[in-house]
Order: C-alpha cells, then structure tokens, then sequence
C-alpha cells in the first residue's frame, strides 16, 4: 500500500515538471498579391494601408481580379498614400516604372526582386538607407 502511495506521488510531482512546449504554426509570408489580399484582415495596419492602396489602383475588391491586374502592370503610381510597408509590392515583377513620392517608406529591400525596374521614385520618404536595392543604382530617386 505504502508502494503504491509512493509511486502514485512520484508519478504525480514527474508530471508536474514535465510542460509539454506548444507553439504555433509560423505565418507564412504571402507570395502573391492575391495572398496578401486574401489575408489582409490577419496584418498589421500599415501592410492593409498598402493592400487597400493597391486594391484602389486594381479598381476591384476581389482579391483574384486585382492580382491579375496589378501582376500586368507595368508602371504604378502610389504616392501620398501614407505607405509604410512595402512587402506587397515585392510580386508586382512586371514594373519598369514605380513612383512611391511623399509616403512613409523607411525600408526598401522588398523591392530588391523588382529586376525590371527602370524608375524608382523615393523622394519624400523617411528612407533609414538611402541605398538602392537594384542595379544600376542610377534608377533610383531620392
């Protein structure tokens, strides 16, 4: 009986040590305007100000249309529209032309795969580095 009691309060302080470790799932990072779309209720509000921007110049709130849309063009205007974040540009790899004036871009490395650019309009942003993220540099306007 004494065995059994010693065991029951072994097993019993064993388990109160163990906490099994839960964590979640990581978020992935969207890789299409459509994602990002599709998840905007989940971001921060300074990635929706830039999903709604973009969702205004598809001139659709459906998330597949504007994809199409904005995946075409090839030049696209976003200035004044208080953007901070720019991670939903990133896909948009059809662009030469990109015109980003008066917004509140501090970080530019999302737009390092945008390798069609010929214009990059920064001017009138908090840059932190105001170092091109595409070559040549020359593209760049700060």
């Amino acid at each position: 009986m004494k065995l059994s009691v010693v065991a029951t309060t072994i097993f019993t302080l064993t388990l109160g040590f163990y906490t099994p470790k839960v964590t979640a799932a990581p978020i992935k990072t969207p890789k299409t305007f459509k994602e990002w779309c599709q998840q905007k209720a989940s971001l921060p509000q300074e990635t929706k100000r830039t999903v709604e921007a973009l969702l205004n110049v598809a001139e659709t709130r459906n998330c597949s249309q504007a994809n199409q849309t904005l995946t075409k063009l090839t030049s696209l205007e976003l200035g004044e529209n208080q953007i901070s974040d720019i991670k939903p540009l990133s896909n948009l790899t059809n662009l030469t032309s990109l015109y980003l004036v008066g917004n509140q871009i501090s970080d530019i490395k999302p737009l390092s795969n945008l390798t069609k650019l010929t214009l990059l309009d920064l001017t009138k942003n908090p840059l932190i580095v105001k170092q091109c993220p595409l070559k040549p540099e020359s593209i760049c306007k700060f």
